[in-house]
């Protein structure tokens, strides 16, 4: 008995510990930046949008997943068959488009931490790192290295002790949970939009329906592995809310806005040390590293579908267009590079990115509903609710992305 219960826990743990790494790995310096803003910035009024985020993130992979394990095809397959090439285009567009605004605030943000270590400007090494992740992207990276940089991106999770020696106040923590403060200003908004966008990017829609299509087990198995899934995404929300938690405890009260990233790691240096404030920074630069390899893989997917369309559109060999992929996908990592070689500031790079990926997720999303909402599950999985709740959540996010739009045009 006691076998098999050992048994049964290491073979959930195969499937659970994945996907935990997976889930914290994806923590980066976009992360950082958007929470510490928003922390010294608006204090603890904005702890709200931690928990609507992780409710969103977990459901949200959910459901992509169950539509690649059922009809084994991948999000863009899947709206190609249904609502044809064009709809397909633009839904690819919109995602290749959050990668790239993504992609840009994690080699932005990246840079200026490479900087702080060596003390060379950020405009150096950001074609660097650009480089580096065409390259893993491109050619593949190999598992030791990958394991080395995944191990290295969990030395985040120092935030969350950190939070607690700062002694918050424990009313206004509960009070930026449960009763918000609303702020009327276009700079509230656009925060609450690259949250949102940080967490919640239409790139994971991607890359999760293409691995559950690929994937030969049943829905016990997906359970136990987005159980893994759901376990990282609290653990990236507990980092989130409190990089955020110690901004508004240490800078809110003095009026003391950050206005570049490294002022986000200046104000733990006091806390941590030298030594501890070197290992975070080696830790985010890690994780941004990994998660916007990730990002470039699922361009690289992305093109390879319109590369088969334009070539059956064209009538020519899909091979004649196949090496355009890597060019395109290498241009689209210069963006930030170009952007802080001519003056962007790698925090408002990394907040407005964030946002634009908020602006572009509805579009996947509303057709990973209507494909979600056509699928017949077996008889033992009851969706009817699941299908009321992903409706509820995109048009939640699309009201969001709809005002917030508006809003910032009008003022």
């Amino acid at each position: 008995m006691k076998l098999e219960l050992k048994r049964r826990v290491v073979d959930s743990f195969k499937f659970i510990a994945p996907a935990i790494i997976a889930g914290v790995s994806d923590l980066g310096a976009s992360d950082i930046a958007t929470f510490s803003y928003a922390g010294s910035a608006y204090g603890f009024s904005l702890l709200w949008t931690v928990m609507i985020v992780l409710f969103f993130t977990v459901f949200i992979l959910q459901i992509t997943a169950q539509i690649g394990l059922t009809t084994r095809r991948g999000l863009l397959s899947n709206v190609r068959m249904y609502y044809g090439s064009s709809i397909a285009a633009l839904v690819a567009f919109a995602i290749a488009s959050t990668n790239v605004a993504l992609i840009s605030a994690e080699i932005g943000g990246g840079s200026v931490f490479l900087s702080i270590l060596t003390g060379i400007s950020p405009v150096f090494w950001a074609p660097i790192v650009a480089l580096l992740i065409c390259v893993f992207a491109v050619r593949g990276s190999s598992s030791t290295v990958k394991n080395v940089l995944t191990l290295m991106s969990f030395i985040v999770i120092v935030c969350v002790p950190i939070a607690i020696i700062t002694f918050p106040p424990l009313s206004e923590i509960a009070r930026g949970f449960l009763h918000p403060n609303i702020v009327s200003s276009k700079d509230y908004i656009i925060t609450i939009m690259a949250i949102l966008g940080t967490s919640i990017s239409a790139y994971s829609f991607l890359f999760e329906a293409s691995e559950a299509a690929q994937k030969s087990g049943n829905f016990g198995e997906l359970t136990l592995e987005y159980t893994g899934a759901t376990i990282g995404a609290i653990i990236v929300s507990l980092v989130d809310a409190s990089i955020l938690i110690i901004c508004a405890s240490l800078l809110y009260p003095q009026g003391l806005k950050i206005e570049a990233l490294e002022e986000a790691v200046l104000v733990l240096k006091p806390l941590l040390g030298e030594t501890v404030i070197t290992g975070l920074i080696i830790g985010v630069f890690a994780s941004s590293f990994l998660s916007s390899t990730v990002m470039a893989v699922s361009n690289f997917k992305i093109m390879d579908e319109l590369i088969e369309d334009l070539a059956e559109v064209l009538h020519i060999r899909a091979a004649i267009l196949a090496g355009w992929k890597v060019i395109l996908g290498s241009l689209a990592l210069l963006v930030s590079p170009i952007l802080l070689a001519v003056g962007v500031s790698p925090l408002k790079l990394a907040i407005n990115a964030s946002a634009l990926s908020c602006f572009f997720t509805p579009i996947p999303l509303i057709f990973l509903s209507l494909i979600f909402t056509k699928l017949n599950f077996p008889g033992d999985i009851r969706t009817t609710y699941v299908k009321v709740s992903c409706w509820l959540i995109t048009m939640m996010i699309s009201v969001i992305n709809i005002f917030g739009l508006v809003y910032s045009i009008i003022y």
